[in-house]
Order: C-alpha cells, then sequence, then structure tokens
C-alpha cells in the first residue's frame, strides 16, 4: 500500500484540518482511488459508472425508506444515459450551463444529477423549504439557464428563470448526445451554497423506523445521514441489537457530527464508518471520523 503523501504545511495530517482558514482537506493519499488524468476525456458520471463492478451488481443501487421502491443499477445507468440525450436535444443543455434542482429527497434527484454530471452541467441544488428572497439570492449566485423544481416549489422561483417540473425529466428521455470533449475533472462542478451563503440542504421529514426496516431488508451499504439519526441509531435497541452487518458507511451531512456523538457510535457500531462531508466555497470535501469529531468542537468553542 502506498505511503500518503506529507500534508500541507498547517494541515493537521491526521484530520485534514486547517487552522487558519478553518476548511478541512482530504486525507486520503494521492496514489489512492486516484482521479483519471485531468485531459482524459470522460464525463464525471461515465467514469462513476466505470467504477462498478462488471457484472453490474445485483442488489438495489437506490432505495427510498418512505415508500420502499427501490432501483437496480442497470436501471439507473439507463434512466441517465437517456434522460441526458433528452437535456442535450430537448433543452439544449451544453456543458457549463448551471442547473437549479430544487426538489425533495426522492429516487428521481439522483439521476437528475447524473444525467447533468454527464453532459458538463453545472448542479446548484436548493432547498426545497427557501423563500423566494433565498431562491432570488441563489439564483443571482448561479446564474442558472434552467430550473428543475418540484410544482409545489416552482412557484416560489425568480419569474424570468426558465423552468422544468420536477416529475415532466422523464419526458424528455432521448438518445445519448455525443460524447463530449470533457475532462471528469470539469464534469464534477457542483454549486454548493455553504456557510457563506444564504442556502441550505434540507431533507424531508425522516422517518428512522422506515430506514431502518429498509438497511435490514435491502442489506443496506451506505446511508446519507444527518448527525440526529446517529444519535437515533444508539438509542434504538432495534438498531443495536439487529443484523446491520451490511451497513459499512454512513455518510453525515447537513450540520457538523459533535466528538461524543461520534466516540459513542463508534463504540456501539464498530464495523461502520463515518463519513462527515463538509462543504465550503469552493466546495470541499472531507471524509474522516476524526475531521467529524474536530468539526463538532470547532462549532460546540
Amino acid at each position: 500500500m502506498a505511503e500518503p503523501a506529507a500534508a500541507p504545511t498547517g494541515i493537521d495530517p491526521r484530520s485534514g484540518f486547517c487552522a487558519a482558514p478553518r476548511p478541512f482537506h482530504s486525507v486520503r493519499s494521492s496514489s489512492a482511488d486516484a482521479l483519471p488524468p485531468e485531459s482524459l476525456p470522460i464525463p464525471a458520471a461515465a467514469y462513476a459508472f466505470s467504477l462498478l463492478a462488471s457484472p453490474l451488481p445485483d442488489r438495489p443501487a437506490l432505495v427510498d425508506a418512505a415508500t420502499g421502491i427501490a432501483v437496480s443499477y442497470p436501471f439507473i445507468i439507463a434512466s441517465v444515459r437517456s434522460l441526458a440525450g433528452g437535456l442535450w436535444s430537448s433543452l439544449g443543455l451544453r456543458p457549463g450551463d448551471v442547473a437549479l434542482v430544487v426538489a425533495p429527497s426522492r429516487l428521481e434527484v439522483p439521476v437528475l444529477h447524473f444525467a447533468l454530471m454527464s453532459i458538463g452541467a453545472v448542479v446548484s441544488p436548493a432547498n426545497p423549504a427557501s423563500t423566494p428572497e433565498e431562491y432570488a439570492h441563489q439564483v443571482a449566485l448561479s446564474r442558472p439557464v434552467v430550473a428543475f423544481a418540484a410544482p409545489e416549489v416552482a412557484a416560489k422561483l425568480p419569474g424570468h428563470v426558465r423552468r422544468e417540473g420536477g416529475s415532466s425529466a422523464g419526458r424528455h428521455a432521448a438518445p445519448t448526445p455525443p460524447v463530449q470533449r470533457l475532462r471528469v475533472h470539469d464534469g464534477l462542478a457542483l454549486r454548493i451554497h455553504g456557510g457563506h451563503g444564504r442556502a441550505h440542504g434540507a431533507l424531508r421529514q425522516f422517518d428512522f423506523g422506515a430506514a431502518l426496516r429498509v438497511i435490514l431488508r435491502y442489506r443496506v451499504t451506505l446511508l446519507p445521514a444527518a448527525p440526529p439519526v446517529l444519535v437515533a441509531m444508539i438509542k434504538s435497541k432495534e438498531a443495536r441489537h439487529g443484523d446491520l452487518s451490511s451497513l459499512l458507511v454512513i455518510a453525515v451531512g447537513g450540520a457538523p457530527l459533535g466528538r461524543d456523538v461520534a466516540e459513542r457510535f463508534a463504540a456501539v457500531f464498530t464495523n461502520v464508518q463515518v463519513v462527515q462531508v463538509k462543504h465550503e466555497t469552493p466546495c470541499r470535501l472531507q471524509n474522516t471520523t476524526e475531521s467529524s469529531m474536530q468539526a463538532g468542537q470547532e462549532e460546540e468553542g
């Protein structure tokens, strides 16, 4: 295994925390899980799909805990390719165009995100609970050429923004667009407004019991969650004594994870890796439990 690269000056090599501007940096080795060369003409979505095992896994790719609906990897990939063709031919989206996405947590959203990235568009995710003023602020920042919005929030968007209903994206399905000479690094562009802006991420009301049943039924390996979900898991007798051996990673977002919660969780669920996803401007991701606990300490202090 390759040795981790030396951390830049001022960055904690264990947590990736930089005390001066206060962001976190990835602590992964530069040779581990490296992206392809910047000169390689491959869209981000295609690169992500290339990392999947062949043949494709026969387990569900995505599961909606609220409805119990599960979709397969072949379905996801076919949907992304078809929708990307429609976005290209019907809507005329091109590399560099910004698309505002305002939708609750639903299975169509990752398909839309991957389809947009596959043609080189930039995704600007918005909170469905934002006010018209907050939407106007985000639109002024990101300057989208189109907005994909759920019907219940479309009326709150600025009038000049071209809108596509959240449930209408499938109508734009079409043959896959021509291969674009787009570097994967460019295709990964994601507009996120964090602590320096007004817009914040949101999820619909989380049903912990439903999520737990889905984990057990479908042998879920990755669970996106907010810190209160970890607290609920610690307190849940069903979670502590159930067979969660399939669960490998919990990606924590929405708020910093405190050291106390992280340590309590690690003591109970010893085989689950907690990944804290943080963002700044520009977008920076950090992915270690140590960083998660440091973030919680900074927030509490």
